[in-house]
């Protein structure tokens, strides 16, 4: 099982993303994406049964799904791009994305149903994007490919999740690295990296410090005026 993940993670690497089909602006939403050629939109009322469905529907702020037509697919592969409210440094995804990866590999290891193995996590710090690949289904057969993107934003934070059947996922694999490596926020509402990220702890750090000064001079000044004399 691990060395069919692996192939998978080397092929995402392997790849080299060409933006070929149409631009998708998301005016309300803020963000923009490459549809891949065959891939449409789906329809709201379709969307709005999906994220019904949806653990954190109630939480969303906005969601569009794009799904490629495949009759030789018992289910043809999705996108969910969806928003939800909220402010989080890179570092602090960063962390949390960390603690995800260790509850989702001790429900592996735990023998956890519907969890066959939590492929990997790639990291593009230049981009601010965060993908997570996991595979879903049962021991010993074609699992579904669950693909998560996340985005920090100045306001909101973006997923996109891939859905598709493992078999197909090397056919799909450019659509995804497609819109995967264009998606982004417009720049009204992109991330804008502060201090703290360039600097993890600098923060806490200078305040240490500054606390330190402070204590140093308040006894030099104790000192000080305890070396008076009067007359």
């Amino acid at each position: 099982m691990k060395k069919r993940c692996m192939i998978l993670i080397l092929l995402v690497f392997a790849g080299i993303s060409l933006f070929s089909g149409e631009l998708y602006h998301n005016e309300g939403a803020d963000y923009s994406l490459e549809i891949p050629e065959g891939w449409t939109k789906i329809p709201d009322d379709v969307l709005a049964k999906d994220l019904e469905k949806m653990p954190l529907g109630s939480k969303v702020l906005n969601m569009t799904g794009f799904e490629a037509g495949n009759p030789a697919l018992a289910a043809n592969p999705k996108v969910y791009v969806a928003q939800f409210l909220g402010t989080l440094t890179w570092n602090k995804l960063l962390a949390l994305v960390k603690k995800q990866e260790q509850d989702r590999e001790k429900a592996v290891e735990a023998g956890t149903p519907g969890i066959q193995h939590y492929a990997d996590t790639e990291i593009d710090e230049a981009n601010h994007k965060i993908t997570m690949y996991n595979i879903i289904g049962q021991p010993g057969a074609d699992g579904i490919l669950l693909i998560i993107v996340m985005i920090p934003g100045k306001e909101r934070i973006m997923n996109a999740t891939f859905y598709l059947e493992e078999k197909a996922y090397v056919e799909y694999l450019p659509d995804i690295r497609t819109i995967r490596d264009s998606l982004r926020f417009d720049d009204v509402a992109a991330y804008r990296p502060g201090i703290t990220d360039k600097f993890p702890g600098i923060f806490s750090k200078a305040v240490g410090g500054m606390l330190i000064l402070l204590w140093v001079f308040w006894v030099w000044q104790k000192k000080r005026k305890g070396g008076k004399t009067t007359e």
